[in-house]
């Protein structure tokens, strides 16, 4: 168990590295506000996936990495992001429809990324059978448990953006 803590943390690592250079170098998030502004749409979507989840119930989203969140949880958190959206756009009477609805969808976006980078890191978890990442929160799995949602807020564009430079140089080579 003690060599998994430390694979653990080699992981750990290497993922707040790539985490911190995608923040800054390139410019997810280009101030701290933007950083605070993640970390608590991160923090209402974990929230609202566990309030909903355990309101509702229902069927188990992937048992075997996370048994204990729920489809109607992950629907909860999604809904969380992006209905205060759509209310925001209906309050201030928006003229510009298309934006609209690309907010609303951004935002229910912005909370699957969230919810897949908190599956990303329990899965990592289980494989190396560690069940909590940390102490330094307590009642917490550790600090892993509160930045896993920020972690695919961040990555998941980057890697997407990635993805589509791969394929437009490929298609300059053809």
């Amino acid at each position: 168990n003690t060599f998994l803590r430390k694979v653990w943390f080699c992981i750990s690592i290497l993922i707040i590295h790539f985490f911190v250079k995608n923040l800054f170098v390139y410019k997810v998030c280009p101030s701290m506000i933007n950083v605070v502004w993640v970390i608590l749409l991160a923090s209402l979507v974990d929230t609202s996936a566990y309030v909903f989840g355990k309101l509702i119930g229902g069927p188990k989203l992937i048992q075997s990495i996370s048994p204990n969140k729920t489809i109607s949880g992950a629907i909860g958190g999604v809904i969380s992001l992006a209905l205060p959206a759509y209310l925001f756009i209906e309050i201030s009477q928006s003229n510009a429809y298309h934006l609209d609805f690309i907010y609303v969808i951004h935002s229910g976006l912005i909370a699957v990324y969230a919810q897949i980078g908190d599956i990303f890191i329990s899965y990592i978890k289980r494989k190396l059978n560690i069940k909590d990442s940390g102490s330094c929160i307590p009642g917490h799995g550790g600090l892993w448990d509160r930045l896993d949602s920020v972690f695919g807020i961040i990555m998941i564009p980057v890697l997407l953006d990635g993805i589509k430079n791969i394929y437009l140089f490929l298609m300059k080579l053809i």
